[in-house]
């Protein structure tokens, strides 16, 4: 009889768990180990094989796991010895985020290199090799969703593109990995690691800029608003200018939905021409209000530039949002 394929799946995850402790182990002794951490599963093996058998089905689940890479069969015992691109702690499969430590065995995370008590290396590079893996490793959790899945291209996006960018370059600018950059990493195992890491980087920060460029297209130049409100009273009167009647005639697509004596148009040279064109009729002059404001990516509001503020995306944000956006992304404590 042959277990399901969940079933297995829990089998691999003890053996994953149990392996990560004992790293070595017979058929046997895996089989012990599972009868005491669940009993269930146990049981499920046990009438899968029948009694006399279970410790042959459990070597056989056994092998067909050493294919992945990360244990083997050697005199008759079970040995953890994971393969290139496996974590040699927890046996989780790599791609392009994890560490090495002396004898160049590699691990997904800090927390696996210290659980598995690995050895640093012991070259000039140390201190920086990890500090750009944290880097590497923050960097790459931060972006991987955009170039897996095709998301909005909204103001959203477009600041968190913008972000990650600009820490993508202050890295690629540090002095740090300068030398690197230029030797190629060819200067022992941490430096071409770090190469490594920093080419990926380098690759990844191209896509990201092609996707920052689709959001360029959808979204507007700016989001500054340049208006004009002419007083209600001019507007109230029945025979007005007419060089006020034609700017009406000619500029409705402008015209306020909300306050209909107001234009606005996000081309500040515009405002300006329908400004000056207007107040050369002395009966205007002093009746128009230039205005400039912003509508809020974040809340949408409407709302005097004077209470903005100007982020890294080059777009006006609320002073609320502006606030509630530097937890996130601590403007203030940036250098742009």
């Amino acid at each position: 009889m042959i277990i399901q394929k969940h079933e297995f799946l829990k089998f691999k995850e003890f053996t994953q768990n149990y392996f990560k402790k004992e790293r070595e182990a017979s058929s046997a002794d895996v089989l012990k180990g599972l009868e005491q951490h669940n009993r269930k599963l146990y049981k499920t093996l046990e009438k899968a094989a029948g009694k006399k058998k279970v410790k042959g089905y459990v070597g056989r689940l056994l092998k067909s796991i050493a294919r992945e890479g990360w244990i083997r069969y050697e005199h008759k015992t079970w040995l953890a010895t994971p393969k290139w691109g496996y974590c040699t702690s927890c046996f989780t499969p790599l791609e392009d985020v994890y560490l090495i430590d002396i004898d160049n065995l590699q691990y997904c995370h800090s927390g696996c290199f210290d659980e598995h008590g690995a050895v640093e290396h012991y070259d000039s590079y140390a201190d920086s090799y990890i500090f750009l893996f944290m880097e590497f490793e923050q960097l790459k959790r931060k972006y991987k969703y955009y170039l897996e899945r095709r998301g909005k291209n909204d103001f959203e996006v477009h600041l968190e593109l913008t972000m990650i960018l600009k820490d993508l370059y202050d890295l690629f600018n540090d002095s740090e990995y300068t030398s690197l950059f230029l030797s190629g990493g060819d200067d022992g195992p941490l430096a071409s690691e770090m190469y490594r890491m920093l080419s990926i980087l380098q690759e990844d920060a191209e896509k990201l800029e092609a996707l920052l460029e689709q959001c360029k297209k959808v979204l507007p130049v700016t989001n500054e608003i340049f208006s004009i409100e002419i007083c209600a009273e001019v507007m109230r009167k029945r025979k007005r200018p007419e060089v006020l009647r034609e700017f009406i005639r000619t500029n409705r697509k402008y015209r306020s939905e909300d306050n209909k004596n107001k234009w606005s148009t996000p081309d500040s040279s515009q405002r300006s021409g329908w400004y000056y064109a207007l107040v050369e009729d002395k009966v205007l002059d002093g009746k128009i209000e230039a205005m400039n404001e912003i509508q809020c990516p974040e809340c949408n509001q409407i709302v005097d530039k004077k209470w903005s503020r100007l982020i890294p995306d080059d777009f006006f944000y609320c002073d609320e949002c502006y606030k509630n956006l530097d937890c996130v992304f601590k403007f203030s404590k940036r250098s742009f």
